[in-house]
Parts: C-alpha cells; sequence; structure tokens
C-alpha cells in the first residue's frame, strides 16, 4: 500500500494503469516519469530557447492582482483543478 503525504488524498491520485493503485504524489507531475521538457532544449529553434529559459530561470511576477487577490484565486482554483497528485516544495 502507497503511503501519502497529508496533502495527498489517494482517491484523487492518477492510477497506475497496469495495477490500479493510486501513484504517488511528486514534486513534479509524474505522468511521464524520466522526461524532463527542458532536456529538448536542444531541438529548439534559438529564439524558442531562448524565451524558455528565461521564463524558468525568471518567472514573471504578478502585475494584475493584490495580494488579497491573489491568495483568493490561489484557494478557487485549488478547488476547480486541484492537483492532488504532487507535492509542493518548501
Amino acid at each position: 500500500m502507497n503511503t501519502f503525504k497529508k496533502s495527498a488524498d489517494p482517491a484523487l491520485c492518477p492510477r497506475d494503469p497496469a495495477t490500479g493503485e493510486a501513484l504517488e504524489p511528486t514534486v513534479q507531475p509524474g505522468y511521464y516519469p524520466g522526461f524532463s521538457t527542458l532536456s529538448q532544449r536542444p531541438f529548439w529553434d534559438a529564439t524558442t530557447r531562448g524565451v524558455v529559459e528565461e521564463r524558468v530561470a525568471h518567472p514573471p511576477e504578478r502585475k494584475w492582482f493584490s495580494e488579497q487577490d491573489w491568495k483568493f484565486w490561489t484557494v478557487v482554483f485549488a478547488h476547480v483543478i486541484p492537483q492532488t497528485d504532487r507535492v509542493t516544495e518548501r
């Protein structure tokens, strides 16, 4: 039986197609184990590579929401689009 962190409900986690068991929560989505989008950099053109690397290295700051609005929408989206199959890094 899997052991889950408190924040992940096993009933809401993706299932292993072979066994039907709930998959362990991961920091990054574990749908494609071992795959890293950034490992595909050599296949991108220079413009795409530059844009993606810049966004990964320096995520944009909030522009349109106050701190209170940000907290509100974070809670709303956590309920509308739960991502209970992963854990947050802290």
